[in-house]
């Protein structure tokens, strides 16, 4: 990556769509690509971030440092629906109509 000064990582965002993957920076907005496959989403997105940077050093002041991370956490179970609440309380037994 020719433009960007040695060191820097940005972090990315990789997401799989129904036809495609896509990737975007979200240190450096506008920069984002579009691949059949996750591997060329990451080689499309690496070319994209170096003339990405290029055309911000010469237009103006400078390249946004990275400060994006891109931790996962664990998420607890999702509170049931009332549907979900209402299926589940009556299941085993049969639906009774009201007149």
């Amino acid at each position: 990556m020719c433009g960007i000064p040695a060191g820097m990582r940005y972090a990315i965002v990789i997401e799989h769509g129904p036809t495609s993957w896509g990737a975007h920076v979200p240190d450096l907005p506008g920069c984002a690509v579009v691949g059949r496959t996750e591997e060329e989403a990451r080689t499309l997105i690496r070319e994209a971030i170096g003339a990405h940077v290029e055309a911000l050093q010469a237009a103006g002041p400078g390249v946004p440092e990275p400060s994006s991370t891109t931790p996962k956490i664990r998420t607890a179970a999702a509170p049931a629906s009332p549907t979900t609440k209402y299926l589940t309380s009556t299941r085993g037994r049969s639906a009774q109509r009201r007149p």
